[in-house]
């Protein structure tokens, strides 16, 4: 399933959260995904890198500030900073995910993060 269907799919699960992954009654648009999916919140972080590996790797501007970080990151950042819902949030995801792409690869036209300053990738 693509990050953006699973982000879709799980908002209608459960209220929107903020500052957190999961919680009861809520869960942010990160938090959606993995319930979607049926991923145990024991295993959250782990689970979301190996479904989506690319999100942890390509970089990617906030649409809202500009701001570049990974992929996972910037999801994290219009949830809790930006506010966005995680319908919008799932749309902006829709727009930059790869339609295909091997595990552990990053996608054409997407350069991982850090290449432009010499670091490696950074994890969620």
């Amino acid at each position: 399933m693509r990050l953006s269907e699973a982000i879709r799919l799980g908002a209608m699960m459960r209220s929107q959260a903020f500052r957190t992954l999961l919680r009861d009654d809520g869960a942010c648009a990160l938090g959606a995904a993995l319930l979607a999916v049926g991923a145990r919140p024991e295993e959250a972080v782990r689970s979301a890198l190996n479904r989506w590996p690319w999100a942890s790797t390509v970089s990617a501007d906030c649409p809202r500030c500009g701001r570049s970080r990974t992929v996972f990151r910037v999801i994290t950042h219009l949830n809790d900073r930006h506010r966005w819902t995680r319908e919008q949030i799932a749309t902006w995801v829709a727009g930059i995910e790869p339609a295909d792409v091997l595990q552990g690869q990053a996608p054409l036209g997407l350069a991982p993060y850090g290449a432009d300053r010499g670091r490696g990738a950074l994890a969620v």
